[in-house]
Order: structure tokens, then sequence, then C-alpha cells
């Protein structure tokens, strides 16, 4: 579809979108501190200053000892110009680009103009699309890559295009850039390129290795040159503190002898070696699978209105402990999960609002699912469908890392969802209409 055609298409969504989000940019207006309510927000924006008085010149130090600069280097500019308001609406504006990267996945997988317009409507509903640009998070920049990357590697196994090979991975690059997770996924999606595409089998070895090269090539050699050392540089949330993350969570499912929990109060945080997690882990299995399997109904099936309303909104007051309902999932799962949610008479708004983004997220989840087996069943379709799904589980898989695997590690895949979902619910109104005639 000729991108004319893509914008006339997208003119209600658009304008549903802008609709949304200026509602949402007047409450930014009057609570101006809404915008650090994001995960790690407060020491993002501390990196963003001293990049802004680092100047030029300081800033190869200022890299060599925060971690990846992807994670805060972007908003430097934005925030020099303009201040936070600044950031929100550049922001507003590739949240509005994935809108219509989303749309144009669906179509690219088949759907109708008047089904892809749906799946915008749908994207601008689910809670990233919603919250993410309002906050000093990197989400917002790293979904935008991550759903151009899909749409692009999708087309090119489609229409085995070179061009989009290369433009999908390279945007799998740039969005390991922004967050490492996405650094293997490069590698991951030639695996199907290869196998199902013939005519792209010598792009689909060459791309992903010189994207490699570029990044993260370009930056361990730097790094090497100036510290002697290899890596992505130390960092406040690195895999050694993730370790101690997940490490204490099984400490409280599975009392551990002389077990020391993180301080949060210290500005070093503790980190577990990967040595002695993996130790661990064979002495408390049952712990280590409890933690994980909590992750993952989380992933899935968490709607986000906590976050949503509670956190950034403040349509109620949020637990002061920032792991209550971690912990919660954790020692009950999701039956302790729901007496806290409908057992406390001072939950009522969190309630209410969790049953209505329930609905949405189950509407998304089963839709996409439907939306995949149909896309499965179109044999043009299964090479597209095969890099996909690959690109989409290796994602997911790799966030299970974090200690704490939270449901805005999710927003990357709704465009997907959004373009899978209404597929999916679009063929099962045909099958419907056509049953009832």
């Amino acid at each position: 579809m000729q991108q004319p055609q893509l914008l006339k298409v997208a003119q209600g969504p658009l304008l549903f979108y802008l609709a949304l989000h200026a509602a949402l940019f007047v409450f930014d207006l009057y609570h101006p501190d809404a915008f650090l309510r994001g995960d790690r927000a407060g020491p993002r924006l501390d990196l963003v200053i001293q990049a802004q008085q680092a100047g030029f010149a300081g800033l190869g130090s200022l890299f060599l000892t925060t971690g990846l600069p992807g994670d805060y280097i972007v908003f430097v500019p934005f925030y020099a110009l303009f201040g936070q308001y600044g950031i929100i609406l550049v922001q507003l504006l590739v949240g509005a680009l994935t809108l219509l990267i989303t749309m144009k996945l669906a179509m690219t997988l088949g759907a109708s103009a008047r089904t892809a317009a749906a799946a915008g409507i749908l994207y601008c509903l689910l809670p990233g699309s919603l919250m993410d640009p309002h906050l000093l998070v990197t989400e917002c920049f790293f979904t935008a890559a991550f759903a151009g990357a899909l749409w692009a590697l999708a087309d090119g196994a489609i229409n085995t295009s070179r061009r989009s090979v290369w433009m999908g991975i390279g945007l799998l690059t740039l969005a390991a850039f922004i967050r490492p997770q996405a650094l293997p996924l490069g590698l991951i999606a030639a695996v199907p390129l290869f196998l199902f595409s013939p005519r792209l089998r010598r792009d689909a070895v060459l791309a992903p290795l010189v994207w490699l090269v570029i990044f993260p090539g370009t930056w361990l050699l730097w790094r090497y040159l100036r510290v002697g050392e290899f890596g992505l540089g130390p960092s406040m949330f690195d895999i050694g503190v993730n370790l101690k993350i997940r490490a204490d969570r099984m400490a409280l499912i599975t009392p551990i002898p002389g077990w020391v929990p993180m301080d949060w109060s210290s500005p070093i945080p503790a980190r577990e070696t990967v040595g002695d997690f993996l130790a661990l882990s064979v002495h408390y299995p049952r712990a280590l699978l409890a933690t994980l399997v909590s992750d993952l109904m989380n992933f899935i099936a968490n709607p986000g209105a906590n976050a949503l309303f509670g956190i950034w909104l403040q349509f109620y007051t949020p637990s002061s402990d920032v792991f209550f309902w971690k912990h919660t999932i954790d020692r009950g799962g999701l039956p302790a999960v729901l007496g806290e949610l409908f057992g406390n008479s001072s939950n009522v708004r969190l309630a209410l609002v969790f049953v209505v983004t329930a609905v949405l997220q189950v509407i998304a989840i089963v839709g996409a699912v439907l939306g995949l087996a149909r896309v499965l069943r179109q044999r043009e379709l299964r090479p597209a469908t095969s890099v996909l799904i690959l690109v989409c589980l290796a994602e997911s898989a790799v966030v299970f890392v974090a200690g704490i695997v939270r449901w805005t590690h999710r927003a990357p895949l709704e465009p997907i969802i959004a373009a899978l979902a209404l597929i999916g619910l679009a063929w099962l109104a045909r099958r419907r209409n056509q049953s009832t005639q």
C-alpha cells in the first residue's frame, strides 16, 4: 500500500490519538511531576542533565561510566531546547509514527483498510501507547524502532525485498542501542529468512553481521581502547543488580539462611554474580521457578491498570512499596492478587480500572491468538510470520533476565498485538456473519 493510502486510512485513528493525548497533555501541564513517574525516570533525568552540562568534550567520559548512552542521550537535545514538555511532544510524534507502523503492519499481514484502522484504534487504547509518550522512559523510542523492524522484516519476507531486510535488522540494531535486550534479535531474525527465503539468504547472513560491527562492535572497540575492557559499561540496573533483585525475591519465597537483601538506600547497589546466582538456583529451584511463573503471568495478563491509573495519573493512592504487587503474586499467585484487588474496600477504584483494562487486555490477547492462527493459514505469509514469531518470542524471553519482569516490558509488542488482534477479530466477525446468513 502506498503512503498516501496509508495516511488516508489513518486519518480517523490519528485524530483519535491526538484527542486522547491532547487531554493527557493538559494533565501533564497541571502535574509536571508526573513526567518522572516512569521506571528509573529520576536517575535518567540526572544523566540527561549531566550530558547537557558535560558538553561535547565531556560526553566520552560520561558514556564510559554510565552504561549504554542510548538509555538517555536521545532526550538531551530536546530537554536542552524545550525542557520536559519538548520531550513529551517529540515522544507524541514518535507515538503517532508507531500508530502508522501498526496499521502498515496490519495491512502487510493481509488486513483490509477498515481492519487496519481498527487496529490503530486498539493500539491507541493499550497502556503503553497511552502512558509512555508522557514519561521520561525509553519505551516510546524503543517501541517505534522495534515495530518498524517488524514491519520491514515482514515486508522483506513477503516481497523478497533486500532493502527491507537491511532496514529491519538496522532498526533492531537501533533498538539495541536504546535497550541492549534487542542485541540478539537481528541474528534471530536472520534464521527464518535464511531457511524460508532462498533469494534473501545472502542478505540474511550479511545484514546482521554488518549491523553488529556497527553496534555493538564500534562501541566495544572504543570502550576497549579507552578503558582496556569490553562490555557495555556499568549501570545501576546491569545484569548483576537484576540477578540480586531476583535472588531477593527467591529469598522471600523460600528463606535462605544468612541472606542479606538489597539496601536500596545505598548509592552503590548490591550485585549477584552469574556463578553465585546459578549456584543459588541449583539449591532453590522451586523459588526460582516461582519467580519466573509469576513474571510470566505478569507479562501476559497484567493490564497495566496500577501503573496507568495509580502511579501515573494517581486516580487512587498506590502502595508505597514498589514491589508490593510483585511480592504478592510471588507468594500467592493470581488468587492473592485478586484477593487484594476485590477484598479491600480501599482498592475500589483500583478494582474498577483493573476490570475495565483487563477486559481490553483479554480482547487484545485473545484476538491476537486468533489473528496469528489466521495468518499462519496463509501460505504466502508463512515466511513473514515465522520471522515475526521468532523475533517476538526472543524479545519476550530476553526480558526475563530482568530481576522483575513488568507489564511495561510488553509495550514493544503492543503494535503487533493490535495488528494481529484486529485480523483475528475481523475473521471471527466474518465467520459469525456467514453462519447467521
